[in-house]
């Protein structure tokens, strides 16, 4: 089963100390979940996410892309950004890292690969989503669009075009305990009554 933290009212005094909550969170959700591990870190410019196909090589914020940087052209084919990890959204400013962290540790239920790994982001009309689920679920609802083979962006797709949790009663069956940040950059957590 999964895994997920999620920290509100975060105050850090520099990336050192976000890369090493990373670094722990990789660290504590790595030693059960090893099919893959993610983070998003909302911040007051916006909001970065990393995700790993290997919990291990998350050893702090935006250290996977710069060491793959450094590598000479023959071992970056040992390790490929897109398919063993990859960052999106806007990297945090120097100094204080105000906001809110999320992040998930995965045991895969369908393909391991990095596009099903947590958290899952979306944008709808300039809105952005971002979730990760614990849970299993299966769609009910009216067809809509994919991007992954895992049954967690059934619930992304509730926020991006349905009613978010109020279209779950009607598009999804199973469990499901879920964080993540809305348009605003709210932190959001919730679980249904089946959910652990």
């Amino acid at each position: 089963m999964c895994k997920l933290i999620a920290i509100t009212g975060l105050v850090l005094k520099n990336r050192r100390q976000a890369s090493l909550l990373v670094a722990k969170s990789s660290e504590l959700l790595g030693l059960s979940q090893h099919d893959g591990f993610g983070y998003a870190l909302k911040h007051k410019t916006g909001v970065y996410r990393e995700r790993f196909l290997d919990p291990l090589n998350a050893k702090g914020m935006g250290t996977m892309k710069d060491a793959v940087s450094l590598l000479s052209s023959k071992l970056k084919t040992k390790v490929k950004q897109g398919i063993d990890f990859d960052s999106s959204g806007v990297f945090p400013a120097k100094g204080i890292i105000e906001g809110s962290f999320i992040a998930h540790g995965r045991t895969a239920t369908c393909d391991k690969t990095i596009t099903n790994t947590h958290p899952f982001y979306g944008n709808m009309d300039g809105k952005e989503w971002y979730i990760a689920h614990n849970g299993v679920v299966a769609w009910k609802g009216e067809t809509l669009p994919l991007q992954t083979s895992c049954d967690s962006e059934h619930l992304l797709n509730c926020y991006l075009y349905k009613d978010g949790e109020n279209s779950f009663k009607d598009c999804i069956s199973g469990y499901a305990a879920i964080v993540g940040f809305n348009p605003e950059g709210e932190l959001f957590v919730l679980r249904d009554n089946k959910a652990p």
